[in-house]
């Protein structure tokens, strides 16, 4: 019976906890696709704590940080191996993007004369340098598309792509409690995991001592970013700071609290979608962000505010009831336009005509 192979081949397992947003696309394929193929997610036993086992296709190894860097890839390479040899030719096989240039590798390695795979993803990182692009030259045809968000990215692939959101909404929305406005407990969050790109540090700097009441939650990439987030809010009383894992519960209990999420990404965000910022959406949340070309369709579909430096923001500007109620209805009729993301994506795979 033929499948829709959801594969990710890292499999990044730390200390027993999911990184990215692997997981959460997994569940949305599962979700989105099943009515119309059997769908079966490829990945390591970190998998396991929420994918159903029904729709599990065990990789044995996994990425972790005491496995060293080496060891690490080679677990990449011996997946890609595993998977292609227990795959039928007739599958529909989906790499999520992560270690793009290290899963080339073992696509051309194992792949044989496959013509049935296709690659998520965000950027141009794996056709970056020469040795790379020599790489991609090798793989380019055992590839029959991509699946991504940026039209820029897929041309520089130079292979077909299909063009969707990081996550397309399969109608059901985060379950979130329904507060009174005037009884959120936050103005603005800002939440996931904290990289210096995120802006985050940025926005606490500027929101900090102001009446507004801000929430920070997320785990810090390292020390550094961690100590200068605690220094700038120690002595701000109108911020409360969590840094670590955010579960599940407490995500949903953040986006029921604050009235905006606040997202000030730059950098590497720049013209790279989130999918947080989906998430956020799918929660009814609306956007204050950096405008970027990633965070250009929050504008067009006046689903939230953007800015053009986070110095320049002025909540007082859009921080009534009114304004945040018309971002929600719009949010409510942009996810109702996923239904031809998701009628796309069927067609791209040759899963539905």
């Amino acid at each position: 019976m033929k499948r829709l192979i959801l594969a990710d081949v890292k499999s990044v397992n730390n200390g027993g906890r999911p990184t990215g947003h692997y997981l959460s696309l997994a569940q949305n394929y599962i979700d989105l696709y099943s009515d119309y193929i059997d769908v079966q997610i490829a990945g390591g036993s970190v998998y396991e704590q929420k994918i159903d086992k029904s729709r599990m296709f065990h990789l044995p190894f996994e990425n972790k940080s005491c496995f060293g860097k080496i060891k690490n890839k080679l677990n990449v390479i011996k997946n890609c191996k595993y998977l292609f040899q227990n795959t039928n030719y007739d599958d529909v096989i989906v790499m999520q993007h992560s270690a793009v240039f290290t899963f080339f590798i073992g696509i051309i390695l194992f792949a044989k004369s496959r013509n049935n795979i296709y690659v998520i993803t965000y950027d141009t990182d794996a056709i970056s340098n020469v040795i790379k692009k020599i790489v991609y030259f090798f793989v380019k045809k055992k590839i029959k598309g991509f699946i991504l968000s940026n039209e820029k990215v897929g041309n520089a692939y130079g292979n077909p792509y299909c063009l969707v959101p990081d996550y397309i909404f399969a109608g059901n929305k985060i379950p979130v409690d329904e507060i009174p406005y005037e009884k959120k407990k936050y103005d603005f969050i800002s939440i996931g995991t904290i990289w210096p790109d995120k802006g985050v540090v940025e926005t606490a700097k500027h929101l900090a001592g102001t009446h507004y009441k801000i929430l920070i939650a997320g785990k810090p990439c390292d020390e550094k970013i961690a100590k200068e987030l605690t220094d700038v809010c120690k002595n701000a009383e109108n911020i409360d700071l969590k840094l670590g894992f955010v579960n599940d519960n407490d995500y949903c209990k953040y986006m029921s609290e604050t009235r905006f999420c606040i997202l000030n990404y730059h950098g590497v965000y720049a013209e790279r979608s989130s999918g947080v910022v989906l998430d956020i959406l799918f929660a009814g949340v609306p956007v204050v962000g950096h405008r970027t070309f990633a965070m250009q369709f929050i504008e067009q579909e006046q689903l939230g505010i953007l800015f053009d430096s986070i110095e320049s923001l002025n909540p007082e500007m859009f921080l009534t009831y009114d304004v945040r109620e018309h971002f929600r209805k719009n949010i409510a009729q942009y996810l109702e336009k996923h239904i031809e993301y998701k009628n796309a994506f069927l067609k791209f795979t040759g899963i539905k005509d």
